[in-house]
């Protein structure tokens, strides 16, 4: 079983690489497990990424994500062309078997935000224009976390 996410990419990322942690993005689609190889959901989705042009975020509040709300982010101004994406990857994924690790948090749940990484926030208040999104997979065994970059898509 496989563990994925997309975010569209705020600090750079690089392709192939293996993060502790992931450098400081958005969540397009929270985590999800499928048995589907990488390659079946970056042919799946590759055309949705090409489609879309850079989308403006702008950072609003911050806030604590999360089961025991101890997760700090900084929510996103509500903004129609990235609840598009979010919905057209959902689209795309509904062919595969994935489970979403936190459903709330997608489709009508969505609530984009930045998630805190150490010392680097998305201050309310500040922008970015990402060029480029992600598929992750989490591919941590016990003591060995490791989260790889499979694809960065580039947008538009």
């Amino acid at each position: 079983m496989h563990s994925y996410v997309f975010g569209l990419e705020i600090d750079p990322l690089e392709a192939d690489r293996s993060y502790v942690h992931l450098p400081l993005h958005c969540t397009l689609v929270h985590w999800f497990y499928s048995s589907i190889e990488p390659e079946s959901i970056i042919l799946r989705t590759t055309a949705l990424f090409c489609a879309c042009p850079p989308i403006e975020l702008v950072s609003k509040a911050p806030s604590f994500f999360g089961r025991d709300c101890t997760i700090p982010v900084h929510t996103i101004v509500p903004n129609r062309a990235l609840r598009r994406l979010h919905f057209d990857i959902l689209a795309a994924l509904k062919y595969f078997d994935v489970v979403y690790t936190e459903p709330d948090y997608v489709g009508a749940g969505y609530n984009p935000h930045v998630t805190t990484q150490g010392e680097r926030i998305f201050a309310p208040g500040s922008k970015a224009r990402p060029a480029r999104a992600y598929l992750a997979e989490n591919t941590a065994r016990i003591k060995q976390p490791a989260i790889v970059i499979r694809k960065l898509f580039q947008l538009g």
